[in-house]
């Protein structure tokens, strides 16, 4: 069972259309408008971050092979 609490659709609908910096602001200022969803939209916006950074993890390793790749084609060129 996954420890995270569930996210609503609304509150899903209602974050993205705010998207991630406004409700970040607003999670940080306490406001009124996001009292009534606090929880859920801190594990939207901890959903949000842990699939920007698999998407950065993904990216890292591409770039990496590529460069690797093109290393070894110039050292086979100049072989």
């Amino acid at each position: 069972m996954d420890p995270r609490p569930l996210v609503s659709r609304e509150c899903r609908h209602w974050c993205r259309s705010l998207g991630s910096s406004r409700v970040r602001s607003l999670l940080a200022s306490h406001a009124p408008i996001i009292v009534p969803r606090q929880r859920e939209a801190e594990a939207w916006l901890d959903e949000r971050l842990s699939r920007e950074g698999v998407w950065l993890l993904r990216g890292l390793v591409a770039a990496i092979v590529l460069s690797m790749v093109a290393i070894v084609a110039v050292v086979a060129l100049l072989w």
